[in-house]
């Protein structure tokens, strides 16, 4: 019986991050499809790609040195959009939009073409969510930024020409903190977006807007603004109430999710369900009510979980708290239908698209093998067996893929809380004891892990570790009472979940409870830190990428997007001086002031070229942990911003992240 520190893996980081494409955003053309890639070689260069069927290989059609990535609110999101026989991207280096047009039965042969203007001195502009609104017009939610920081970013929907020579804007509505969901009717005469102020989160309070597109002058102008007005069916209460995933249907129908805040758990109105608005009698009306989200936080942009699927039905897909499931919506009588998907096993969907005419594509995420493109058979509310267009050859053999247990527990005050379990697998090992665990911690704080097959999981489980991914309170996909009873607790019941879910896998003697490690990335870095400062008695090792030590460092140095995010989460608005002081709950929640707690070593990652948690928060634990001579290893990266994209980057990351676990728990 061989130590479960000392097995060994055919799995190396090689594979795990250069082997097999990568890809993402799948959209359908009249003749294959194309869909959003990276070329490893070329410092992971972001490219689309097009196939025609599934036997052909993927043909690179973005020429370097172009590189797709929008930087909008520093998450970003797809950064391109297909628009009848054209393309649009956004280029990573200038930020500026470019247009293609597709000929894929003689190949796409032009170079692309810029279409929006140079950004003026210290001004950065960022799109996303473009739409074709006129003959000789777009539309984009904009974001501008100043590289002096002399104002604060400012969003707007602007109207843009395609008309290389003139690059004329037409700003069309500002006066919000954030834009998004953009979406225009199929015949052009009406648009509507999503739109939010601070302090709000789009997850926490959001407005649905409409107006008819009006073109005079040749020029587009949004008139009839309107502000859409929800109110919960069966209370009939107005509450706040976040509004995403916007889509018109064919018949005009325009089709969104929403949740509304402070609804029962058990009530469906605390999920984010679908609903429609009648431009005809402008009424809003609820269409599915389930226990299901139909909806998730607005991150990024342009990841769809409704599209047309047909003349007359709409696609959606809604996440339970162990997968997803399908639905058909019939946009005339608003009827909802499941899907079955007898033919599949445990899964997970993303990227949902279709050409309207019967087909769709998505990303599919299950639980024993890879991701892969799938096309999408509906046949009589039946999910045909999938038709993989695109995936990646398996690294490691079915017998040894860890699959992982959704479970829920019984918290410290009487609540539940979640999170996936898998056991170490390899068939050239055999151990019966309780295995060491590493505790993962997902980022956001509102996001949430799901239990598909993941690479980098298996290179743990593959080397004798087990896994712990917790979805602590303050996580999506369990309804809006789960996510909001983090508020006013950061710090505090989502450490609570984690410590709790640790000791219930100790209880069943699924983990060795003096081999305990814990990791976590941005938000997951804090509860890291938090974790090992405020329960340091069980836990032995601990890595934090790009975490979060001072909450009031981050206060002062965070980007727009999050600006009152930190606030809302401890419950205080930030005072710079009285935000120092050991009464604040900034203060009493920022794990830097309790260092000297610490029982562990320690490895802390960072990107130089983060904007999101700069390195100088990340700098003040490095400070801290010396101050309190306590053992830790400090790795800069300095081309990484929030989140590692360099294979070269994750390789050694990882390779001196599993060195410090093995060090650090041989002695235990």
């Amino acid at each position: 019986m061989t130590e479960y520190l000392n097995w060994q893996s055919k799995l190396t980081l090689e594979h795990v991050f250069a082997k097999g494409e990568s890809f993402s955003f799948p959209s359908l053309l009249n003749t294959g499809f194309i869909y959003l890639s990276h070329i490893k070689e070329e410092n992971n260069r972001c490219v689309l790609k097009y196939k025609k069927s599934c036997a052909d290989e993927g043909i690179c059609i973005t020429p370097a040195p172009f590189n797709l990535r929008t930087k909008i609110n520093e998450y970003g999101g797809k950064p391109f959009w297909v628009l009848g026989d054209q393309i649009y991207f956004s280029n990573h280096l200038d930020q500026r939009i470019y247009r293609q047009n597709i000929d894929l039965e003689q190949g796409l042969t032009n170079d692309p073409v810029v279409v929006t203007p140079e950004s003026k001195s210290n001004q950065s502009r960022m799109y996303a969510d473009l739409v074709d609104c006129a003959p000789d017009w777009m539309l984009a939610i904009v974001e501008t930024s100043f590289d002096d920081h002399s104002k604060e970013n400012c969003h707007s929907i602007q109207a843009f020409s395609k008309d290389t020579n003139r690059f004329e804007i037409s700003e069309l509505v500002t006066g919000a903190s954030f834009y998004s969901n953009l979406v225009i009717s199929n015949d052009r005469s009406k648009v509507a977006w999503v739109q939010w102020d601070h302090p709000d989160m789009p997850w926490d309070e959001t407005q649905l807007w409409v107006a008819d597109i009006s073109i005079d002058d040749n020029r587009p102008s949004f008139v009839n603004q309107e502000r859409v007005e929800l109110v919960q069916r069966d209370t009939c209460e107005k509450v706040a109430s976040a509004v995403c995933q916007l889509i018109f249907a064919n018949n005009g129908t325009l089709f969104f999710s929403v949740d509304f805040q402070g609804s029962d758990p058990c009530n469906t109105n605390n999920f984010w369900n679908i609903w429609c608005y009648q431009f005809g009698d402008k009424s809003a009306a609820q269409v599915s009510s389930l226990p299901l989200e139909f909806g998730y936080p607005h991150w990024q942009y342009g990841d769809a979980r409704i599209v047309q699927l047909d003349e007359h039905h709409l696609l959606t897909f809604a996440t339970n708290a162990d997968g997803d499931e399908l639905f058909l919506i019939n946009q005339e009588t608003l009827k909802v239908s499941a899907i079955s998907t007898a033919n599949y096993k445990q899964k997970s969907f993303q990227n949902l698209s279709s050409n309207g005419r019967g087909k769709a594509v998505s990303v599919m995420l299950s639980v024993d093998t890879n991701p892969c493109v799938i096309a999408m058979n509906v046949d009589h509310q039946q999910l045909g067996v999938p038709s993989i267009l695109l995936s990646n050859p398996n690294l490691i053999s079915t017998e040894e893929v860890s699959v992982a247990e959704h479970f829920a527990f019984e918290t410290r005050d009487k609540t539940v809380s979640y999170g996936y379990y898998y056991p170490p697998v390899n068939c050239d090992y055999q151990n019966e004891t309780a295995p060491p665990v590493i505790v993962m911690v997902h980022g956001g704080p509102t996001a949430r892990t799901y239990g598909y097959f993941d690479i980098q999981k298996q290179f743990w489980t593959n080397r004798g570790f087990a896994i712990f991914d917790v979805n602590p309170r303050g996580s999506t996909g369990y309804g809006r009472a789960y996510r909001d009873a983090l508020y006013a607790q950061w710090g505090v019941s989502d450490i609570s979940d984690i410590v709790d879910g640790i000791q219930y896998l100790v209880s069943i003697g699924k983990i060795d409870p003096v081999k305990v490690c814990i990791r976590g990335k941005s938000s997951g870095g804090y509860a890291v830190l938090c974790a090992l400062t405020d329960d340091p008695d069980i836990f032995q090792a601990g890595a934090c990428y790009y975490g979060i030590g001072n909450l009031a460092t981050l206060q002062e140095v965070t980007h727009k997007f999050e600006k009152f995010y930190t606030e809302n989460l401890v419950n205080e608005r930030y005072e710079s001086e009285l935000s120092k002081l050991p009464s604040s709950r900034f203060y009493q929640r920022s794990p830097i002031h309790k260092i000297s707690n610490l029982q562990t070593s320690m490895i802390i990652f960072q990107g130089l070229e983060d904007k999101i948690v700069p390195p100088s928060v990340a700098q003040e634990i490095v400070d801290a942990l010396q101050e309190n001579d306590v053992a830790y290893s400090y790795v800069e990266y300095p081309e990484e911003g929030h989140g590692f994209r360099q294979i070269k980057n994750n390789i050694d990351a990882l390779t001196q992240e599993l060195s410090f676990y093995r060090s650090v728990l041989s002695n235990k």
